[in-house]
This record gives C-alpha cells, sequence and structure tokens, in this order.
C-alpha cells in the first residue's frame, strides 16, 4: 500500500488515533502507541475477519460471512493493528 499513513506506520511501528465523541471536539479520546501494518493475505484475512461483525451489524438482512469475504476480495485490504501506550481522555 502505498498510502502516505501506511509509509509512515512502517517507518516508525508507532500510530496515534482520535476520536472525537460530538461535534464541537468538547469530548474524545486520543490513543497513541506501537503499531504494524497487516496487507497481502494477512491483510486480506484480518480485513475480512473485522468486516463480519461490521456486516452483521449494518447490513443485518446479509449473509455476513459471504459479504465480508467479498467486501476483502477486492482491491488491496490494509489493516492497522495498534496496540495503545498511552490513552488520553478530554471531557465528561
Amino acid at each position: 500500500a502505498a498510502d502516505h499513513k501506511v509509509k509512515n506506520i512502517r517507518r516508525t511501528g508507532m500510530a496515534a488515533i482520535e476520536i472525537d465523541g460530538d461535534i464541537r471536539r468538547k469530548r474524545g479520546l486520543l490513543a497513541r502507541g506501537t503499531a504494524i501494518v497487516l496487507d497481502g493475505d494477512e491483510g486480506r484475512a484480518a480485513y475480512e475477519r473485522i468486516s463480519i461483525a461490521q456486516v452483521r451489524r449494518y447490513q443485518p438482512d446479509r449473509a455476513p460471512t459471504e459479504t465480508a469475504a467479498r467486501m476483502a476480495s477486492r482491491g488491496s485490504p490494509v489493516v492497522i493493528e495498534m496496540l495503545p501506550g498511552t490513552v488520553l481522555t478530554w471531557g465528561r
């Protein structure tokens, strides 16, 4: 994968994720830690495994395993696994 974020994670072995709890950014979470990139067959398998739960939740009328497999067969899925070292929260 040639994405800039993926290149940075491969280079540094680190990542961060921020989740805003509301539109005004008055509540949220920031996690930083070590990370690895899963791509190729390993990335496709991880993407499929993650997608099964998403299909069950957001497309309950579809067969989760088959739908996730079809989604994973398209393109070159990349999964980033992060182990948080620090977690900061703000707001209520």
